[in-house]
Order: C-alpha cells, then sequence, then structure tokens
C-alpha cells in the first residue's frame, strides 16, 4: 500500500518533531537539500534524531536547529563558543550557521542510506566528520567530483515525513 503524503508547513512540522524529541521519542525524517551532500543524500536518506544531552555539544556532530530567521537545518557542528555553536553542512563550502544552544532541538544519532544503517560513532560516521575537509578548495574539489560521479553514472558515491519508532 503507497504511503498517503500530506504536506505541513516546517514551523508545525518541526514543532511536532521537537515535541516528540523532548518526549523522549526517537523521530525519523527524509533528508531533504543537498547541504549534507555527500554524507546524506536528499530524497532518500533517512536521519534518525534524539535527544541532545549537553555532552553531545562537541565538533563533528550532527545536530536539528532551528536558526535566528527561523529555517531548521541538520548541520554539522563545526566550533562550539561559549555563546553558541557554529555550524557549517557537509555541502556547504563556506556558509557557516551560528546558533545559541536552546536553539538545538534534537541530534542525529544514524543516518539510514540505501538501507543500511549508518550510527553515530561508527568508523563511517567518525570518518565522515574527521576526514571531510574544512577548507573550501579541497572541499569544492570533492563536492564537483561527487556530483559528476553521480550524473555520469546515475549512482551515488555513497519531503518530510515522521516516523514513531
Amino acid at each position: 500500500m503507497k504511503e498517503k503524503t500530506k504536506i505541513v508547513r516546517n514551523d508545525i512540522f518541526f514543532d511536532e518533531i521537537a515535541d516528540r524529541i523532548a518526549a523522549g521519542e526517537k523521530v525519523i525524517i527524509k533528508a531533504k537539500g543537498e547541504s549534507m551532500r555527500p554524507f546524506i543524500r536528499n530524497g532518500c536518506d533517512k536521519i534518525i534524531l534524539e535527544k541532545l544531552e549537553s555532552e553531545d555539544l562537541k565538533k563533528g556532530n550532527i545536530v536539528l536547529v532551528r536558526l535566528s530567521d527561523g529555517r531548521f537545518v541538520v548541520h554539522r557542528i563545526e566550533k562550539v563558543e561559549k555563546e553558541g555553536l557554529v555550524l557549517r553542512g557537509d555541502g556547504n563550502l563556506a556558509t557557516l550557521e551560528v546558533c545559541r544552544f536552546q536553539d538545538v532541538v534534537a541530534q542525529a544519532t544514524a543516518v539510514v542510506h540505501n538501507g543500511k544503517m549508518i550510527t553515530k560513532g561508527s568508523i563511517r560516521w567518525k570518518w565522515q566528520g574527521w576526514l571531510w575537509p574544512s577548507g573550501v578548495f579541497l572541499r569544492r574539489l570533492l563536492l564537483g567530483l561527487d556530483r559528476r560521479w553521480s550524473r555520469k553514472t546515475g549512482i551515488e558515491l555513497e519531503t518530510l515525513t515522521a516516523e514513531k519508532r
């Protein structure tokens, strides 16, 4: 049986996500956007979100935040500062976002890619966070190669519905 799709405003959708996370539930959302490419793929990967503990606020972890302009993003922590976090999507060349600690809604604890679960703390998860370049030149080069490879072969190198687990 085919799943029904219902379109809801992002603020309503993510308020529901925040409520479920606060209640201790795991929430699964379908990835939307290219900002975490190549680790998280638009439209096909799923992101498992859970409650964030203060010890999880460290460089390399992936979090869902509400930015000051009202947008929600799932991005990697680039830097922890005294007053908040600096974030960047793996697919972003130079764009950084800043948020306060209280703007963090959840942490990503796993990504489901091609039916396989990549869990936080696994070798692949750590590799992606540690080895993915922060410099613009290398990042641009690798993202370009990834996009070219995907277009040429139709194969990926490596929207939103909430599901209760």
